[in-house]
């Protein structure tokens, strides 16, 4: 707490084995993701183990993001353009872009990589693709070797599927359904209410400065829950979000699923249209 010693222990302590009486300690940096916070911090004492500090009873907030960065870990990147190809890890990520470490293939070399031309960026978990968009260079380090690129996605909306010539009914139902799954890059389950349904997808809302979707953004295993009684699973992609004030509405196409839930999704749905009519 403030006015207490905190003791840290170091991430990587090898790195640590000399050289750590060279060092001393200004601010004890504190990062949420959205905003940052900067505490004045009193040395006691550092070691190859550790470090233990002295903490004030006040610190400062300096700046305020847009929205959050969220940290990820596990998520394997590609970076393509026109036969240059770049692989590593995703860092971070925000509804504005990606921070991506990728390190050019042996055959390649970051002075074929033209950072005012569009690129792919490729996102996978374990084998499977999470996302494959068109991006842009926002910044990025100038090491030859392994390099921190930030990307902006470029692409808004994915058209998922032709457009219909008449549009599926999207309905409001009440109570309304829950959407259950694990978000693909922060690897936490997350829970959303659905704003309005139809048998072809679904939208929500979240609040701007939380958002986590990301137009492109596939889901693998996503649960839709009907008043806690009937559970129907599904995969989604989110295919748009368009700014409402204070908040932020995310449409997601449903991308495969099972016949027998297809038919109880369409039973609910048509219910609510007709409370007479019946498919079987």
């Amino acid at each position: 707490s403030l006015g207490q010693t905190l003791l840290c222990r170091w991430a990587e302590p090898e790195s640590m084995d000399r050289g750590f009486e060279h060092y001393t300690v200004l601010y004890l940096i504190l990062d949420d993701g959205r905003s940052m916070i900067l505490v004045p911090a009193e040395l006691e004492g550092m070691s190859k183990e550790g470090i233990t500090i002295v903490l004030p009873t006040s610190g400062y907030a300096v700046g305020q993001r847009r929205s959050r960065r969220y940290p990820c870990q596990g998520i394997d990147v590609e970076l393509i353009q026109s036969g240059f190809l770049a692989k590593g890890k995703l860092i971070e990520f925000s509804p504005q872009g990606f921070r991506l470490q990728v390190k050019p293939e042996p055959s390649c070399s970051f002075r074929w990589f033209n950072q005012s031309e569009p690129f792919t960026v490729h996102l996978n978990y374990d084998g499977q693709m999470l996302f494959s968009g068109a991006c842009r260079h926002v910044r990025s380090n100038c090491d030859s070797g392994e390099r921190e690129v930030v990307v902006c996605p470029s692409q808004e909306v994915f058209k998922r599927f032709k457009n219909k010539q008449i549009r599926n009914t999207r309905l409001k139902l009440v109570p309304s359904p829950t959407l259950s799954f694990m978000h693909p890059l922060l690897r936490k389950r997350v829970l959303m209410q659905v704003e309005n349904i139809s048998s072809s997808g679904f939208s929500v809302r979240e609040k701007r400065e939380d958002r986590m979707l990301i137009p492109g953004m596939m889901i693998p295993d996503m649960v839709v829950s009907f008043a806690g009684a009937l559970n129907i699973n599904c995969s989604a992609q989110v295919i748009y979000q368009m700014e409402e004030e204070e908040d932020v509405r995310c449409g997601l196409a449903i991308l495969d699923m099972g016949i027998q839930a297809y038919s109880r999704l369409t039973h609910i749905l048509t219910s609510a249209i007709d409370s007479n009519a019946y498919i079987s």
